[in-house]
Order: C-alpha cells, then structure tokens, then sequence
C-alpha cells in the first residue's frame, strides 16, 4: 500500500468512527426526545420528523390542535390528516408552547381557551411576546360565544365545530402562510 492509499484508508475509517458516533448520538437524541414526549403524553412524531429532517423545516400546512378534550382532538386531527395535513395535537398551552418552540412552527394553530395547566389566554400572551412565534396563524376554537380579538386571532369557531365551516378556515389560514 503506497503512502497515498494509506492516507485515504485512515480518513475513511477515522471518518466512519466519527460517522458512527455520530449515529449513536442522534439515536440517543431521539430516544431522549422520545421519553420526553411521552412523560409528557404528547405526539412526538413532528418532533422526530423535524430532529430527521437536515433543514429541521416543519412541512408546510401543519397543524398543532390544542384542546385539552382528547376525543375532540383526535376526532379534528383524524379529519384534518384525512384531507392532507400533518397534524400534532397538544392537551394544553404549555404543552403546545414547548411543541412550538422545538423548531416545530406550525402553519396553524387551532386553540381552545379552557386547558389545564396553561390557558388559551395565557397561551396567547407568551405567544405574541415571542417573535421567533409570534407570526403563526391563531384560530380560536371555543364554546364562549363572547370570544374576543383582542390578541391578534385569525379567527375564532365556535364550538360544536361545523366540519365545513372548520375545512374553509383551516385550507384559508394554510394557503395564506
């Protein structure tokens, strides 16, 4: 073996060590992001995507549905994916908060105002404080008919959803973003 050859086989294998280690710790990143996300009861699984994905880019026209009824939020999530989005669900503005700031930038937002732990008018203040998410589209989806504008909404549905109505707002929302 000449001096060039030799040269070449030690950066190739010095390389694949570094390659391998570097395996090993995106497998543990994942399985970290996996056991957080599950001690958490939250989907993992734009996350995981995202943490794949070298430009770490949530695709477009993704959806997190914040609500804390699960049924409700598997029932949207389950008709929305139907129609083509990646959708994430959160079961309360903490939750959603952490999601958002994961370098998971949804295309939309769905929101419920009464969550435990944190709010959908808490939620809407930390959110309009933070400028790396602060641009994303906010719809309201609440059973309080006085819901208000004042915090930048792009809209608001009143609960009991009209599934019509919902797909209008959602492919309006995510076209414009």
């Amino acid at each position: 073996m000449n001096a060039k050859s030799g040269a070449v086989e030690n950066y190739l294998t010095s390389n694949a060590n570094l390659g391998l280690n570097a395996s090993k710790f995106f497998l543990l990143n994942i399985i970290n992001l996996f056991r957080l996300c599950t001690s958490r009861h939250l989907d993992c699984t734009l996350l995981i995507r995202g943490l794949i994905m070298r430009n770490y880019e949530t695709p477009k026209n993704t959806i997190l549905i914040v609500e804390d009824d699960e049924v409700l939020r598997d029932t949207v999530r389950d008709i929305l994916e139907q129609e083509g989005y990646e959708v994430n669900g959160a079961e309360n503005g903490r939750d959603a908060l952490f999601l958002m700031r994961s370098r998971m930038k949804p295309s939309l937002v769905l929101l419920d105002l009464e969550m435990p732990k944190m709010n959908g008018i808490e939620f809407l203040r930390i959110v309009n404080q933070d400028d790396a998410i602060s641009s994303i589209p906010i719809l309201l989806v609440s059973a309080k008919a006085n819901a208000s504008n004042s915090h930048g909404l792009a809209g608001y549905l009143q609960k009991p959803l009209d599934l019509h109505t919902l797909l209008a707002r959602v492919k309006n929302l995510t076209e414009n973003t």
